[in-house]
């Protein structure tokens, strides 16, 4: 069994110019591989954590229209408006945050740049 901290070495082929060159690779130990899966698994999991944010914005817009109706129940014909925007309001803003967090799903690749040429 050999030293996690001991440098295996191999060389590769002549380097152009005809130089040798050594390389040094060393052996990772059992927690930076655990903590490269845990990573790794992250960054597969993080688009599915962003798809059930925009589900769960998306059911808690409809949650509201649903439930919340009991704003129009009270009183009389005064402040109605009021009560208008207390009902559509998080609803108007809840739908506006699960467009824009579609929005990057359906968005055109950027164009590249054009070269930068220099004349002298």
């Amino acid at each position: 069994m050999t030293d996690a901290r001991k440098p295996v070495a191999f060389s590769n082929h002549l380097a152009p110019g005809g130089i040798h060159q050594h390389h040094h690779a060393t052996k990772t130990g059992p927690l930076y591989s655990a903590g490269l899966a845990v990573v790794a698994f992250a960054m597969v999991l993080l688009p599915l954590i962003y798809m059930a944010l925009i589900a769960l914005t998306a059911w808690g817009v409809l949650w509201h229209l649903k439930n919340d109706t009991w704003i129009f129940s009270s009183g009389s014909g005064r402040g109605g408006f009021v009560r208008l925007i207390l009902y559509l309001g998080p609803a108007v803003a809840g739908g506006i945050l699960a467009f824009f967090m579609v929005k990057p799903f359906f968005a055109k690749k950027a164009k590249a740049p054009k070269p930068i040429t220099l004349d002298r």
